[in-house]
């Protein structure tokens, strides 16, 4: 039996997720887990109304879940140490999660992969809330455009995956 996890990031959905989607496909038993940040009371990029956003997001999620048969895990800590640790735990053969773009998520990412390949734990990475990914549209230099028309007319000529085309009739 080939038992995974599942780290739920910023896409708090059952329904149309990438990562979630190949999860189900490739094993036997998906562990869901979201890990919460270890910073306490005031942060510079958050506050009471996204804090309660976030609360509300899980639970829907967590009651989703519940539906299908599933149990949404929350631990606290930093996700490389979090993820590595229930892995080993629970016997999880892979993590599965959706790719973010931001230099901190990047960064997370980059440690999972070297933390996990360590522990002899597969890391799946997908694509999801992009049909680009930033490094798929770069400027003749093959830098990130700077100006938004400049970008928009070169992501409109890269090819798509087909999932993504519409079929006209």
């Amino acid at each position: 039996m080939k038992r995974v996890l599942h780290w739920f990031r910023r896409d708090l959905r059952i329904s149309d997720n990438t990562s979630l989607h190949y999860a189900c496909n490739q094993s036997d038993e998906i562990i869901p887990v979201y890990i919460l940040s270890t910073w306490r009371r005031n942060h510079r990029w958050t506050g009471p109304n996204r804090q309660a956003f976030l609360c509300g997001c899980l639970e829907s999620l967590a009651q989703n879940l519940e539906r299908i048969g599933g149990r949404l895990i929350l631990r606290s800590g930093t996700p490389v140490k979090e993820l590595i640790q229930l892995a080993q735990e629970t016997g999880a053969k892979a993590i599965y999660f959706n790719q973010n773009y931001g230099p901190h998520d990047v960064e997370v990412e980059k440690q999972l992969r070297q933390a996990a390949n360590g522990a002899g734990i597969e890391t799946l990475a997908f694509k999801d809330t992009v049909i680009l990914a930033p490094n798929e549209v770069l400027n003749q230099s093959g830098l990130p455009f700077r100006a938004f028309t400049p970008y928009a007319k070169t992501w409109h000529q890269r090819k798509k995956p087909n999932r993504y085309r519409r079929s006209r009739k």
